[in-house]
């Protein structure tokens, strides 16, 4: 039965819920690349491993592996510091357009996904990878060509992996797993409509990376990418979301295009929580694909945002 007191304790929920839902850009750090000690690439996600070091992942490296990058960022501007590569480590299998990585601390293991192939694979630090891949999701057993798994992350708090397909006509399935690699949970999630206009000569819509919280929540990296047959006039548009799998929120969006003045464009595929700081707040990190500095015009970018949780 419906009553006053029902329908008070509901509003209420749902005005909590609302207030809660939210994630606030207390900065947004401009753009910053490190011609001199990152290698051109093709980086494609992110993750922390501990003592400011991060394993990264570029899907056109000439093995199968990750980097080992260390990345110093102030933790009161966010803004970083340098960055040096220490090495990339192979599992000396070939490339399978390696999309997603992270972490788990417990186990120190390493997870990447590849688009190649549509698996999840775990890796040791030194780059040994496991023979057999995790169970795959009936969802991405019939992916297609450059839209197949993206994203890969991890949260310590809920102890759960997500991942999600790339694209899939505008429909992204969000598929948890156990730490362990057992099949959990799976959400849909639809894609924004495409803001594109006319008749690009290259293009990319869809998810290109997660970030999971410690509420259980994902924060969702909807990027869309234009290219002219022109090159000039070239466009990428991120859009970062929070969702609880029901609804989803806009926290901020930001664009970056190719003009005959502006060489700023950049393709943001990697995303992570670099840092927690001592308030609450934390330092979301993202770097960029930029197709191996293609054409001597792309540049592989870095980006930071100070966020605080609600």
């Amino acid at each position: 039965m419906v009553t006053k007191k029902n329908i008070c304790v509901l509003l209420t929920f749902c005005l909590c819920w609302y207030g809660a839902s939210s994630q606030t850009v207390i900065k947004e750090n401009q753009q910053q690349q490190f011609f001199n000690t990152v290698p051109k690439g093709n980086y494609s996600g992110i993750v922390p491993i501990g003592n400011d070091r991060y394993a990264i992942v570029s899907d056109k490296s000439p093995e199968d592996g990750f980097f080992i990058f260390h990345i110093d960022i102030d933790s009161e501007s966010g803004v970083i510091h340098s960055i040096t590569n220490e090495g990339f480590r192979s599992s000396h299998y070939r490339n399978r357009d390696m999309e997603g990585i992270t972490y788990i601390p417990k186990t120190k293991q390493i997870l990447i996904c590849g688009e190649g192939d549509n698996n999840i694979y775990t890796y040791d630090l030194t780059g040994k990878r496991s023979e057999k891949p995790w169970t795959k999701s009936e969802k991405f057993r019939y992916l297609y060509g450059n839209y197949g798994l993206e994203s890969l992350t991890y949260n310590e708090k809920t102890d759960k992996v997500w991942t999600c397909n790339e694209n899939n006509r505008n429909m992204i399935y969000l598929q948890s797993y156990t730490s362990d690699g057992q099949l959990d949970s799976c959400y849909e999630y639809r894609l924004d409509p495409s803001s594109s206009k006319g008749y690009p000569m290259i293009y990319a819509h869809g998810v290109s990376e997660l970030c999971a919280l410690d509420d259980g929540r994902l924060l969702v990296l909807e990027r869309e990418f234009f290219v002219p047959s022109t090159k000039v006039g070239s466009w990428v548009e991120c859009k970062l979301y929070v969702t609880d799998f029901h609804s989803k929120k806009l926290v901020t969006s930001w664009k970056t295009e190719l003009t005959f003045l502006n060489y700023d464009i950049a393709n943001y595929e990697g995303m992570c929580i670099a840092r927690r700081l001592r308030n609450g707040n934390f330092i979301l990190l993202l770097c960029s694909d930029s197709q191996d500095q293609y054409g001597g015009v792309l540049k592989d970018w870095f980006k930071t945002f100070i966020i605080k949780p609600s």
